[in-house]
């Protein structure tokens, strides 16, 4: 009897190894056509950079975040009128990546009133669903590694958010970011077809008015760095 357990474990175990792997390989699929290097994204028009949380460490951007604003930064050279979504995590007094974020791009002198800033994009679900519910963003450029884009286009899709150009950052994969992707797959399908709302929504602040980040400095009182 304890045999038999053990055959049928390990044949579910199979089975959803298997499940993860074919749903990741779908998804990549559908969305490969949506993926842009940068040498390749010459005109990105009407189109908002979103750049998605992606940790901090004593108040400065970790790598994979430095590298979506550097990205950002790159893409500014050729439309400096582009406006910028930072959609980042807030959900702790003293961890604010998304005023990290707005100091890195400040120190670049990108134009403050370009800058909109979202405090609850607490993962890529929350981020995509927040930028087309909250800022009202119609076409997005998420800025974001290779290994991650895949999952993000396809939430994107999922929610109807049209137009989408996306920017593909090339690199060293760790095994750690891999296996987390086909996990998060299984979260991002879930979510994105059962359309559950973001942790938080609040107030509109359509990309059209005023950036937010000028609130956010002026309440400050002060240079934030």
């Amino acid at each position: 009897a304890i045999r038999r357990k053990i055959v049928i474990f390990l044949w579910i175990l199979i089975i959803f190894v298997f499940w993860i792997f074919w749903l990741s390989l779908w998804i990549e699929q559908s969305t490969k056509n949506q993926i842009f290097s940068l040498d390749l994204l010459k005109s990105p028009g009407e189109s908002t950079l979103l750049i998605p949380w992606a940790g901090i460490y004593a108040d400065q951007p970790w790598t994979i975040y430095k590298e979506r604003l550097n990205t950002a930064l790159q893409l500014l050279k050729i439309n400096p009128q582009l406006k910028i979504l930072i959609s980042a995590d807030n959900s702790r007094e003293n961890y604010n990546e998304t005023a990290v974020g707005l100091d890195y791009l400040l120190k670049y002198e990108v134009n403050t009133g370009n800058i909109f800033l979202d405090f609850a994009g607490f993962d890529t679900y929350d981020s995509l669903y927040r930028a087309k519910a909250i800022f009202q963003a119609e076409k997005l450029i998420i800025i974001s590694q290779d290994f991650a884009l895949p999952r993000a286009l396809f939430i994107a899709n999922q929610l109807n958010i049209p137009a989408i150009w996306v920017i593909a950052w090339s690199g060293k994969v760790s095994f750690r970011n891999f296996l987390r992707e086909k996990f998060a797959n299984i979260k991002a399908l879930l979510e994105s077809t059962r359309k559950i709302k973001p942790h938080f929504l609040g107030e509109l602040i359509p990309l059209s008015w005023r950036s937010n980040s000028w609130e956010f400095l002026e309440k400050a009182n002060q240079k934030l760095f």
